[in-house]
């Protein structure tokens, strides 16, 4: 009985002595550290008689995973860098009908249905997404009633009147709704107008609708139809153009059709062309993990007081091994979401903190929200 009372009160003693530590070592790790957010802990020795408290801030990798993403979206994130443009452009709507869907009735008013393309290789790599939004009837006298206002000339051939429409509408909002016809009017109405598919490989946007009209209508030469769209896209030209954008771009693209085996793998090579380009090397001999290392050195020489870095670097192994499995068929691995998720950040930040020279995760946060507000 002696020795257990011994036994129990040891036990207890111990308990104390490795709380009241462990919330010292713990406060002093942690100490003057500035993350995205905190969470309180608190230690409490019940045994002494003044209660024993310690409150600290306490940043984990879960904290990280869940707090960063909640706060911006990886589209946002890669918009954000430069990487993918989501902006509201014009685009000049073919209207002309699918004869095989709609019989022509020459000077009759009739219901037209129509499907067509829109090419946008001249613009951008390839389109995620794209929704239509106000559309408009432009005379040509219209036009050039714009272009002398706004002082802006125009081109009647190809591309020109889009590209002509979107110039001045970043002077001026209204202009073109004011000068434009509505696309109901007693001789023509327009109908249904929907996205209905895109093709990245001969770079098209395919939509379709109707419209009322008759063969002045179907034939115009003088006016034409153009939609506001709003569209998010890898453009040709990015911010911090090279391989890496196009890598990760395309990674996302596969983590939004949903293959995310192949997402992963790809998400992976991306952080490797990151690291390899940046440091103007392929070293296949020196492990990624050292030649990472290297590259921050290179910016940040007190690569130990680096947060992003410091904190970043636990999770290398995991996502490594991983892509590992997948890349050398080792073994049937399950990739979720939420684990393909947790490597685009993971990549992100560690590109966003090297490329725009920021150390707290903070600091990268403020940047890509500010980002964030310029395109919303």
């Amino acid at each position: 009985m002696y020795c257990s009372s011994i036994l129990i009160r040891t036990v207890f003693w111990l308990y104390n002595i490795v709380q009241r530590y462990s919330a010292k070592a713990l406060s002093e790790h942690v100490g003057g550290r500035n993350w995205l957010h905190s969470d309180q802990i608190r230690f409490r020795n019940t045994k002494a008689k003044a209660q024993y408290k310690v409150t600290v801030n306490i940043y984990t990798e879960m904290n990280f995973k869940q707090k960063f993403s909640n706060s911006i979206e990886i589209e946002h994130f890669l918009i954000a860098l430069g990487i993918l443009h989501k902006e509201k452009i014009f685009i000049q709507i073919d209207n002309h009908p699918d004869y095989d869907l709609s019989e022509y009735r020459r000077d009759e008013t009739a219901n037209y249905f129509f499907s067509n393309s829109w090419d946008f290789r001249a613009i951008y790599q390839s389109v995620l997404d794209f929704e239509f939004s106000d559309s408009y009837v432009l005379h040509a006298d219209q036009l050039t009633e714009l272009g002398e206002e706004y002082n802006i000339p125009i081109n009647y051939t190809g591309m020109d009147v889009p590209r002509f429409l979107d110039k001045v509408r970043r002077i001026n909002e209204e202009a073109i709704e004011a000068h434009a016809f509505p696309t109901d009017l007693d001789q023509f109405k327009l109908h249904h107008l929907r996205k209905r598919s895109i093709d990245n490989i001969r770079g098209r946007l395919y939509y379709e609708g109707s419209f009322i009209g008759s063969s002045n209508e179907v034939d115009a030469t003088d006016w034409g139809i153009y939609s506001l769209s709003e569209i998010t896209a890898i453009p040709l030209s990015t911010r911090f153009n090279s391989f890496f954008n196009e890598l990760i771009s395309e990674a996302y693209i596969l983590l939004i059709e949903g293959k995310w085996k192949l997402s992963y793998f790809v998400a992976y090579s991306a952080f490797e062309s990151f690291v390899n380009e940046r440091l103007s090397t392929g070293d296949e001999k020196q492990r990624l993990e050292e030649r990472l290392k290297m590259l921050f050195k290179i910016k940040f020489p007190d690569i130990a007081t680096h947060q992003i870095y410091t904190t970043l670097l636990n999770d290398y192994e995991g996502f490594t091994r991983i892509r590992n499995t997948i890349a050398h068929g080792r073994g049937s691995i399950h990739i979720s979401k939420s684990m393909l998720k947790e490597l685009f950040y993971f990549i992100l930040v560690l590109f966003g903190s090297w490329e725009l020279s920021l150390r707290t995760f903070t600091d990268l946060q403020e940047n890509l929200l500010n980002a964030r507000k310029q395109y919303e």
